[in-house]
């Protein structure tokens, strides 16, 4: 097996443990275990600080100026979830330049922020306002997803439903009811925009016509542990769904069975990886 080697890019101190984390090309959120709110930062310029400090032979801290916090009154419970997004300001022209869009999710409220505008705010002193807050007081929130055609609409999983608001106007578009438990993740469909699918501790994942509100596919329990993970690959129509016994199977959307196309158990290959790291490195020894 080829060794790779791996680079550390640029490194974010935090108070406390994070407990989720959010990212896209450019920026990285994270929510810290116990506080409310989330920190938003561009790894890119940690990188850049980082390597000033070490040209010049100064300190740069943790770069706490880089860093923005993202909260607001109306969120005072620790975040759980987050996403991001891109596309116009809600309401805007259409062929208005896209803005880069945060959402975050507490048990009291779920947030939508301009991440330009944040960062803006920031320079000139001023603490960042969201854009808008798509619900409040819906419980717990385990997954957040945003539409891929110009962030237009936000899934929402609270509990056993998901709630798909508009950005617009808040409005909220459809509930979607199926699941028999907690829906713990969601992704859009980047080849269909009205497609979403959600997986959850029901052991099944579902597939929805956002157009419609409704269900077009409904897999069975696909094993004895929940399903935690969801990834649509960019290239193809093909969904990843990861489960908490570490199997990753990997279901075709093109069909209308959703058939599956492999399965694969990544905690038996890793077990397998240490066990011969393990060995190597006894032969080495001895």
């Amino acid at each position: 097996m080829a060794a790779v080697t791996l680079q550390v890019h640029s490194t974010v101190a935090l108070d406390r443990p994070a407990a989720c984390l959010a990212s896209d090309s450019t920026y990285l959120a994270l929510a810290c275990s116990g506080e409310s709110g989330a920190t938003l930062c561009c790894p890119e310029d940690f990188a850049d600080a980082t390597a000033a400090a070490s040209e010049s032979d100064g300190l740069n801290g943790d770069c706490a100026s880089l860093r923005i916090a993202m909260r607001h009154s109306s969120q005072q419970r620790p975040v759980t979830a987050m996403c991001f997004g891109s596309g116009p300001a809600p309401g805007g022209a259409a062929d208005a330049a896209d803005d880069t869009w945060l959402v975050t999710a507490s048990k009291d409220a779920v947030l939508l922020w301009n991440v330009e505008d944040a960062y803006a705010a920031s320079a000139d002193g001023a603490p960042p306002e969201p854009d808008a807050i798509l619900l409040e007081n819906q419980g717990s929130v385990e997954a957040v997803a945003m539409s891929p055609d110009g962030a237009t609409r936000v899934a929402i999983a609270a509990g056993s439903e998901v709630s798909v608001v508009a950005t617009e106007d808040c409005r909220c578009m459809f509930i979607l009811e199926g699941h028999a438990a907690a829906v713990i993740a969601l992704a859009f469909s980047p080849h269909a925009s009205h497609q979403l699918v959600s997986a959850g501790e029901d052991r099944t994942f579902k597939v929805w016509d956002l157009n419609a509100g409704s269900l077009v596919y409904q897999s069975a329990i696909l094993c004895a542990a929940s399903l935690t993970s969801v990834s649509i690959d960019p290239t193809y129509p093909r969904a990843a769904i990861g489960a908490a016994d570490g199997t990753v199977r990997f279901f075709d959307l093109a069909t209308p069975t959703c058939r599956c196309i492999q399965t694969v158990n990544l905690d038996s290959q890793l077990r397998n990886a240490l066990t011969a790291a393990g060995d190597v490195a006894a032969a080495a020894a001895a």
